[in-house]
């Protein structure tokens, strides 16, 4: 009998989360190597596996028939070994907790891309939920630009879920690539004229039938026009959407995401979960100050996001290039980490530039050209 060899990934570098163990579970799958995942979120204010990584994990078992020890609450250590290669089909899993569905997603999509056909996945947990991507975020964002690299994922909402109740679910349908990843290439900054506002506000908020939403539409509009050149207020597209949950934990507001788009390939999202329980009005002032941050530098792509492309960069058929603003993130000094140990070859290069005064790296990927075969 021949002893696994394990691959060895300590999660407590960088970032020190889920960031780690997710890109390691479906890199996992992927090139069907053995992993042993230590010091899990070792750092957190609650150390070890939590309710979504749980969730992750059981599915991703199911995929593979992985063998997986150690997969327990508070785990700080698991190994995890695939027995065969990613099988396409109809799963069900997740939480009954409020464990964010979006971050579960960031695991399935590339892993079951590389089946052999579409994979129907119904999750649970929460839809909306603080220190995690929202779903409108991944409709709007995440799904075009995965779309750049031939990447095709839906999702159907079926139950929101708010925390801290969640029981949200949704219904996730991912196509098999045909062949390869294509690489992708956003480094041009162009202007920003497109954007979306999503209130979650509570039912009993009187707010929600007035111009609430006003100051931080003017605030916005008022700086898009006086940092870039060439642009008036009737230029820029306005949408608002408006949602009243019931929500006993919060006075007045949930959740205010934001959205900008450029005129070509510019995406940026900032996600404002109001924890502190704020009024409207100063939730809306948080939005607004992490709006400026994010656009008074040079790069395409909020720093959410930044991370959310490096895997399927270093795994697509040839070099890919994003632009980002200047502080490269600990979720992607996490993410370079995970590719380093799985793909000791793949090439990742950061260069700083500055563009008309702004300035901003590029991150290079010379991606390895991993087949679906």
């Amino acid at each position: 009998m021949v002893d696994v060899v394990y691959l060895q990934i300590d999660g407590s570098l960088h970032e020190g989360g889920g960031q780690i163990i997710r890109s390691s579970m479906a890199l996992s799958n992927i090139l069907q190597k053995p992993i042993q995942l230590k010091n899990i979120r070792v750092n957190r204010p609650n150390p070890g596996l939590n309710n979504q990584l749980m969730g992750a994990i059981k599915l991703m078992r199911e995929i593979t028939k992985a063998q997986v020890e150690g997969d327990k609450q508070k785990s700080l250590k698991i190994t995890y070994e695939p027995q065969m290669k990613i099988k396409s089909g109809n799963y069900a899993g997740g939480s009954q907790s409020a464990a964010a569905i979006s971050l579960m997603v960031q695991s399935l999509i590339p892993t079951m891309i590389f089946g052999k056909a579409q994979s129907t996945i119904k999750l649970s947990g929460g839809s909306d939920v603080n220190k995690s991507p929202p779903l409108e975020t991944i409709q709007r964002i995440l799904k075009p630009l995965l779309e750049k690299m031939g990447v095709h994922f839906n999702y159907n909402l079926i139950t929101e879920g708010y925390y801290p109740r969640g029981g949200g679910q949704i219904q996730l349908e991912v196509q098999p690539i045909a062949d390869y990843i294509k690489p992708i290439n956003i480094t041009k900054r162009t202007i920003i004229n497109k954007i979306y506002l999503q209130f979650i506000l509570t039912e009993t908020c009187e707010k929600a039938q007035k111009d609430y939403f006003r100051p931080l539409k003017k605030d916005i509009i008022s700086f898009l026009v006086s940092k870039q050149s060439g642009i008036k207020e009737e230029d820029i597209e306005f949408e608002v959407d408006v949602k009243q949950i019931k929500n006993k934990k919060y006075k007045e507001c949930y959740s205010i995401v934001a959205h900008a788009y450029g005129s070509e390939d510019n995406y940026f999202a900032f996600s404002f979960y109001n924890d502190d329980d704020l009024v409207v009005e100063d939730a809306s002032q948080k939005v607004y100050e992490n709006f400026v941050k994010e656009l008074s530098e040079g790069g395409c792509l909020d720093e959410y996001h930044q991370d959310q492309l490096l895997l399927y960069m270093a795994l697509a058929n040839g070099e890919s290039q994003i632009r980002v603003n200047p502080a490269i993130t600990d979720h992607s000094l996490a993410c370079f980490y995970v590719l380093k140990e799985f793909i000791p070859e793949v090439k990742i290069d950061v260069i700083d530039e500055e563009v008309e005064g702004r300035k901003s790296k590029i991150i290079k990927i010379a991606g390895v050209g991993f087949k679906n075969q």
